[in-house]
């Protein structure tokens, strides 16, 4: 992720693939590219042992770098905490500034409706999908609770500026589905609800949304390949 012209790459460690990683970064100094180095594995709270904290994803506003923090402990079944959390890093200073606790297993996009505020998914009941204001705090503002719709998380999600999107989540039986909604939780309408087919959306250049599913080994026959979705009118294309 690039900001303020310094390239942010994630590292978990530790990893069998340090070498590649050391390597494809040397690769890219070499080039003339800034990359920063920056340590997010240890937090304050204490709550895992192994002090990793499971970075998931970078979104990047102006000079600023915001990572998801899903905080899992492994040594219990890899079972999500409820410190899952926001960090926000300076990026003229490569320097951790803040963060928000926001719930379990915290996923973030840039928020297609407002440039300065982030899309955050949370799991579990008292979780869902929100617009997250790093100028006021990280106020979150609830868009989807996961516990009137019958959801454990969100997980892909491709929407555009007006508020139309599709997305892919779990529900309460790790069933996997995809869905049409609005981001103020309206108009929510199921696409394609197979056990077992495990899917992800982005958004493509044109502005439609890409659905790409595999089978998995408890249902090797579910149908495989990428689906192309016409958001505004939520129709195959």
């Amino acid at each position: 992720m690039r900001c303020a012209d310094v390239l942010y790459v994630l590292r978990y460690w530790p990893t069998v693939s340090e070498t590649f990683v050391a390597r494809e970064i040397g690769e890219l100094q070499r080039q003339g590219v800034r990359v920063a180095v920056l340590s997010l594995g240890t937090r304050a709270d204490g709550a895992l042992a192994d002090g990793l904290p499971e970075i998931d994803g970078l979104v990047a506003i102006d000079t600023k770098l915001y990572a998801s923090v899903q905080h899992l402990d492994r040594d219990n079944g890899w079972s999500r905490l409820d410190t899952g959390a926001i960090v926000e890093i300076d990026c003229t200073t490569n320097t951790a500034t803040t963060s928000w606790t926001v719930g379990q297993n915290p996923i973030l996009w840039p928020h297609p409706m407002d440039a300065t505020q982030l899309m955050v998914s949370t799991a579990g009941t008292a979780g869902g999908l929100w617009a997250v204001d790093p100028t006021s705090g990280g106020k979150a503002t609830s868009l989807i609770a996961n516990a009137d719709e019958g959801l454990d998380q969100w997980y892909s999600i491709a929407a555009l500026s007006n508020g139309i999107a599709v997305g892919a989540a779990y529900d309460e039986t790790w069933t996997d589905a995809t869905y049409c909604f609005d981001l103020d939780g309206s108009a929510i309408e199921t696409v394609y609800d197979v056990d077992s087919w495990k899917t992800s959306v982005s958004l493509s250049p044109t502005g439609e949304a890409w659905v790409a599913m595999r089978a998995s080994w408890s249902a090797p026959e579910s149908p495989t390949g990428i689906a192309v979705m016409d958001i505004a009118t939520c129709t195959d294309l």
